[in-house]
């Protein structure tokens, strides 16, 4: 009903993705606006949040959203902040992220077990990324999804109050906002106005 007339090419989503139209600065502003006008409790907003934050850490992308939403189910988290948290993995953070996951899973699992595991192809060379994970699933996916839930457990909480300490300000910003609005609409309904003075037309 309210589709664009003209709808956005692939291409112009893609770069609005990578780089927003009106800047990061009046983006983030926007978001921040955005998180005051939600209605649940900061608590379930922060931690939907951080879990779809979190779970980016995990390998295939695919699986986030129902993930955050399953884990945001379990402990009463809001569920659309843990959808729009997953957005924090993306093709800016990817590489980062699952490099970490890679190193701390691997790292664990030769705590316990010295059998040699494949080394990682660059994120850059996704032929060889490719051939690696079709050949060795396993000796690839094991240490990345084991890393990827010991690095989500340890950002979890700094995700958590990174979120809650932005809701927090954005709804306080609005609060203060509705009430300066509030007052200068109680000065302009009792204070008193000056007569309009009219002219004597015999005078």
């Amino acid at each position: 009903m309210f589709s664009r007339r003209h709808p956005k090419p692939v291409f112009k989503k893609i770069a609005d993705a990578v780089w927003p139209r009106m800047g990061w600065k009046r983006t983030f502003r926007y978001a921040n606006y955005r998180l005051g006008r939600l209605t649940a409790s900061t608590h379930s907003l922060a931690g939907g949040f951080a879990t779809g934050a979190a779970i980016s850490f995990l390998p295939l992308p695919g699986t986030h959203i129902l993930q955050a939403v399953f884990i945001s189910y379990i402990f009463r988290f809001n569920k659309s902040s843990a959808f729009l948290g997953t957005a924090a993995g993306n093709p800016w953070t990817f590489a980062f992220m699952w490099y970490l996951s890679y190193q701390a899973g691997e790292m664990f699992i030769h705590f316990f077990d010295d059998r040699k595991l494949h080394a990682m192809p660059p994120m850059s060379d996704m032929s060889a990324f490719w051939d690696v994970l079709l050949e060795h699933p396993l000796m690839l996916l094991l240490p990345w999804t084991v890393g990827g839930y010991i690095c989500a457990a340890i950002t979890w909480p700094f995700f958590y109050w990174m979120f809650y300490g932005m809701i927090s300000n954005a709804r306080a910003a609005r609060l203060k906002l509705k009430l300066s609005r509030a007052r200068k609409t109680a000065l302009d309904i009792t204070e008193p106005k000056e007569p309009i003075e009219t002219k004597d037309p015999k005078s």
